[in-house]
């Protein structure tokens, strides 16, 4: 495993965490 590929996932979690925040409401 790459630590670019750790980043990645963690970058597209977090991005994933905001946009269901956004929808809920």
């Amino acid at each position: 495993m790459k630590k670019e590929t750790i980043t990645m996932d963690a970058k597209l979690m977090f991005l994933w965490m905001r946009w269901k925040k956004k929808k809920d409401f």
